[in-house]
């Protein structure tokens, strides 16, 4: 199975084993038209595939989706601290404020703290 972003450029790949259910997660990182390719691995002339997809929100304050709120996001939280996300060059600067009030602040630092640690179980393998 192939999927290309919206630019065409490979964003995920994987072979997948005859007779096994796979799962496979990849974050869909712009917005736009992604094409899914399936290639007829077997020996045969026909196969059956099945595609299923779900979309998992992220947990709040995990700014770079590893499904763990931890010091990376925090990063990116006070690179841009004091400032007004609309003002950034980064339209995905405006997630950064948490309290949306236009200013990254102590406000957006204390909900972060709320899910400090936070993990997604389903993507997230705690040790």
């Amino acid at each position: 199975m192939y999927i290309d972003d919206p630019g065409g450029q490979p964003c995920f790949t994987d072979q997948l084993t005859q007779g096994n259910l796979e799962k496979a997660d990849f974050l869909i990182s712009q917005s736009g038209d992604y094409q899914i390719r399936v290639i007829n691995q077997s020996s045969s002339e026909t196969a059956v595939y099945a595609l299923a997809y779900e979309q998992i929100e992220p947990i709040p304050a995990d700014f770079n989706v590893d499904s763990i709120v931890n010091g990376d996001d925090l990063s990116e939280l006070s690179f841009a601290w004091l400032q007004d996300p609309h003002l950034l060059n980064d339209e995905s600067r405006l997630r950064l404020d948490l309290i949306p009030d236009g200013i990254i602040d102590l406000n957006d630092f204390s909900h972060l703290l709320q899910f400090w640690l936070m993990t997604d179980p389903r993507y997230y393998p705690w040790p």
